[in-house]
């Protein structure tokens, strides 16, 4: 499994339990990015070389990080007959063997697939019956271009935040199960990153089940409060709120509040709860707990906070989250490198309030 470092024995005793299986490889990561803004989006081909450049991958590890997270559109890397596009893979694979040279781990998540996208409200991959074969087809191609990394440093990612229906959690359920038995038939050490349907979010890991397993990661994401980590004044979800957003406290203080439209009010209501370190830890006492009784280790794939909210609040923000992290042996993976007010930087400028809070 995994080696996190932690500072709850449970969780050791747990993973040595697991690592005791009689195999000497580790995937052992602890504090990530997510080379965001880059792979994941079908569009702007003439930048892609210069939006993560070896001198970014550079500066990772002198920063602190020890993986990076790589988000991969199948549309980007594949055209519609599944050829792959050479130009994007001789890119990628550069910046992956530049990873490799200097000590920095990776994760190949597929972001989006032709069947699925996380922005959609409708993805042919949970329509019944699953077209499976067809999703295999996309990791026949993956496999193809990364089988040959050693397992102890590039891992797998099933498929980013899946969106089966809410009535029907178990259409996801069949399809990571049969990924896992696919992999598994040529590919039996590497690690594989799995997430929970509805964006591999919290509240639906009561309905996961998970594959058997040895070398499996459970990968989720955090974005809470939701209002105060996307905050954008130019957003739609924002224009009826002309109040400021805070952390910690209530997301929208009672005075703002009270100034909304009665009729936005409904809205914004999830918005007046508390919150603070102690109610982020009880958002993640559940997976903790599962991640025990499981013996699998606990990846927060993505979390950030975008800049456009005060800064000292925002900063605080990612101390406790970072900090029920750390306390609780969780690695975590920030979103991300570039873009939506999310990355390290600042008009060229390094954000180093961010980074030192998230260390």
């Amino acid at each position: 499994m995994i080696r996190i470092k932690t500072a709850l024995l449970g969780v050791l005793v747990a993973l040595n339990c697991a690592l005791a299986q009689g195999t000497k490889e580790l995937f052992d990561i602890h504090k990530g990015i997510n080379l965001s803004e880059w792979l994941e989006k079908a569009d702007d081909f003439e930048n892609k070389e210069s939006s993560v450049t070896l001198a970014n991958i550079d500066s990772l590890r002198k920063y602190g990080f020890d993986h990076v997270r790589i988000p991969v559109s199948e549309e980007v890397l594949f055209d519609e007959a599944l050829n792959v596009r050479q130009n994007i893979f001789d890119l990628l694979k550069n910046r992956i063997d530049y990873c490799q040279k200097i000590g920095l781990k990776v994760i190949v998540d597929l972001h989006a697939a032709r069947l699925h996208s996380f922005t959609k409200a409708g993805n042919a991959l949970f329509e019944e019956p699953v077209p499976i074969d067809d999703f295999l087809a996309v990791w026949t191609k993956m496999q193809a271009l990364f089988r040959n990394y050693p397992v102890d440093f590039l891992a797998y990612e099933c498929l980013n935040e899946p969106a089966a229906a809410k009535d029907k959690h178990h259409l996801w359920n069949n399809v990571l199960a049969k990924w896992v038995q696919f992999i598994r038939k040529t590919e039996k050490k590497r690690f594989l990153f799995i997430g929970t349907n509805r964006g591999n979010q919290l509240w639906t890991l009561k309905y996961l089940k998970l594959p058997q397993d040895e070398r499996l990661v459970l990968s989720l994401h955090y974005y809470y409060p939701f209002l105060f980590t996307h905050f954008h004044p130019n957003d739609a979800y924002a224009k009826s709120f002309n109040g400021k957003v805070h952390y910690p406290g209530k997301t929208i203080d009672d005075d703002d509040y009270d100034k909304l439209p009665k009729t936005a009010r409904k809205e914004y209501e999830s918005y007046r709860e508390y919150y603070d370190k102690k109610r982020i830890y009880e958002d993640f006492s559940a997976a903790i707990k599962f991640s025990k009784k499981n013996n699998i280790p606990l990846n927060i794939g993505e979390f950030g906070c975008r800049r456009f909210n005060n800064p000292e609040d925002r900063l605080q923000w990612f101390k406790d989250v970072t900090g029920v992290f750390k306390e609780n042996g969780i690695s975590y993976t920030l979103w991300g490198l570039n873009g939506a007010g999310f990355g390290i930087w600042i008009n060229g400028r390094l954000d180093k309030p961010m980074l030192e809070a998230i260390k």
